[in-house]
């Protein structure tokens, strides 16, 4: 399984890559990989894919404002500050209808 899964990664991310190549770009982004799998095949992901990138944007900003307002001191509340929904730094977005399943 860990074979295959390399290989989808690598798979996307070349396409990603070219796209960047052609844009004289050397940073892919979220969107890249997007557009990498539509044009791979994989439409199916994308509207899901799409959510849970606004989410983590959303909450990154939200987060980048509020180190900002707290100067040199930093996120003195630890990690119970990053919000609901996240696990090891990447959100989970529940569907509607969904139970939880977040393990925080």
């Amino acid at each position: 399984v860990q074979e295959c899964v390399s290989e989808f990664i690598s798979f996307i991310t070349s396409e990603a890559c070219d796209k960047c190549s052609n844009e004289k770009r050397k940073t892919i982004n979220g969107d890249d990989l997007l557009y990498a799998m539509k044009t791979l095949g994989f439409e199916h992901y994308l509207d899901t894919l799409r959510r849970y990138l606004q989410k983590y944007r959303e909450l990154t900003k939200t987060e980048k404002q509020g180190e900002e307002g707290m100067g040199e001191m930093g996120n003195l509340g630890g990690e119970e500050d990053i919000g609901e929904g996240f696990n090891n730094g990447m959100p989970y977005i529940q569907k509607e209808g969904e139970e939880s399943k977040n393990p925080n």
